[in-house]
């Protein structure tokens, strides 16, 4: 697969359990019957797979690395999603940061992550060695 394509698919799997209640993102099975993936309608030569499971997802950014930051609007979490072995599925979820106002907004820039609050911007320097 293409990395377009992966990255697309990827991106609409977690805004479709960004719109969803966490509830109903657990015991997701990565089976092409699963109800929750055949209500994605693709175009020809795309597909989607379960990559991981990020609760209350709302905001991404992937860094040049392959790290794929995700902030929440509800769940006050900031994580940190690794594919190492290349395989298009997460390996690890972190969690970088917890009991924050509504982190929903992640930028990554010369090696720091930028999480905005409500009122406040967050800097965590050199994030991707220290997950």
């Amino acid at each position: 697969m293409k990395p377009e394509r992966y990255l697309l698919a990827s991106f609409l799997l977690l805004a479709a359990s960004a719109c969803s209640p966490a509830e109903n993102v657990e015991g997701l099975s990565d089976a092409p019957g699963d109800s929750a993936f055949s209500a994605i309608s693709l175009p020809d030569g795309f597909s989607i797979h379960l990559y991981a499971e990020v609760p209350n997802a709302r905001s991404m950014v992937r860094t040049p690395d392959g790290t794929l930051f995700v902030g929440t609007r509800n769940g006050g979490t900031v994580y940190a999603v690794r594919d190492d072995d290349g395989d298009h599925r997460a390996d690890a979820v972190h969690v970088i940061d917890e009991g924050l106002q509504l982190p929903n907004g992640v930028a990554f820039r010369d090696g720091s992550l930028f999480v905005a609050e409500v009122s406040r911007i967050l800097r965590y320097d050199d994030i991707e060695a220290r997950l």
